[in-house]
């Protein structure tokens, strides 16, 4: 009678399959504490305390606090994408862009601004453009500060202005407010970026950064004017920023949702005090969300 030959694993066999096994739960492993050390730093809520003045004037919300992720959080990343490009899209249909400078909140967004035709103010420089808004709306001389170049605030305004053929008044595509607050009761700083059309928030995107050591988030932007002034012979603080070769236009930075901090230890620039980045040396790899953008787009 034959029989049936038994035939086990190999000595071989087995230990492949075991290393296989090990290597497996191993990974298996690394991913559940991977996920349980980073879950609540990339998705925990935080409560902001900023006062009822501020959330107001931001999201029109009778609150004096906001639920707000704390960064790292890529889903709020998704957010300032999306933001960005509706900004694209409002740059490249406008007429004119203007970036001001300011400590407080923003409450001046109009839909449109008055415009004498017969006497036209010059408004070539942003500094022009803020006498043009305090002459119409007497809030903005308080509220936005007077810088060239460089600004002198910690938040910003960005004013998109649209076509028209009304002599009389110039319509405002878009606002978009970026502000840094220190909520109450917590050492780190919240940041957002809003956009306002017709006077309503459209879209915006926010986070709450734990402190970091290093230098602010500053400057927010850099404004740069026409190399033909030079010839004014200014200061070299202003002469430094004189760059623009044909227009002058505006380099921006928002806060990016993904970076764990807004500080950083940025190395102490090299730069001589003649060399425009001396300004802005410190922002270079903060984040994913800069811009170079045209102040007179039309022009």
């Amino acid at each position: 009678m034959n029989r049936r030959k038994q035939r086990g694993f190999t000595l071989v066999e087995m230990l492949v399959a075991g290393g296989l096994a090990a290597a497996c739960f191993s990974a298996i492993a690394l991913l559940y504490q991977s996920m349980t050390v980073h879950q609540k730093r990339l998705a925990s809520l935080v409560s902001v305390e900023l006062g009822t003045t501020k959330v107001d004037n931001y999201f029109d919300v009778n609150s004096s606090s906001l639920s707000v992720y704390a960064a790292p959080n890529y889903g709020r990343t998704a957010f300032a994408e999306e933001l960005r490009e509706i900004f694209y899209d409002d740059v490249e249909s406008a007429a004119a862009v203007f970036c001001l400078t300011r400590d407080d909140p923003n409450t001046v967004r109009p839909t449109s601004i008055p415009f004498a035709a017969a006497n036209p103010p010059r408004i070539d420089t942003p500094n022009g453009f803020r006498t043009l808004l305090a002459a119409n709306f007497p809030a903005a001389g308080s509220v936005f500060l007077t810088y060239r170049g460089k600004p002198t605030g910690k938040n910003a305004s960005i004013y998109i202005i649209g076509h028209t053929d009304d002599l009389s008044m110039m319509p405002v595509r878009a606002v978009y407010d970026i502000d840094f607050d220190t909520p109450t009761g917590k050492p780190g700083t919240y940041a957002s970026v809003k956009r306002y059309q017709y006077a309503t928030l459209t879209n915006y995107y926010d986070a709450y950064f734990e402190p970091g050591t290093g230098t602010a988030f500053a400057p927010v932007f850099v404004y740069f004017e026409r190399q033909t002034r030079r010839s004014m012979g200014e200061a070299a603080a202003i002469q430094r920023l004189q760059q623009g070769p044909g227009q002058p236009f505006y380099m921006i930075w928002w806060p990016d949702p993904g970076a764990q901090f807004l500080e950083r230890n940025a190395a102490v620039p090299t730069f001589p005090s003649t060399d425009p980045r001396f300004d802005y040396a410190g922002m270079g790899g903060r984040t994913a969300f800069g811009f170079i953008v045209p102040a007179y787009p039309s022009l």
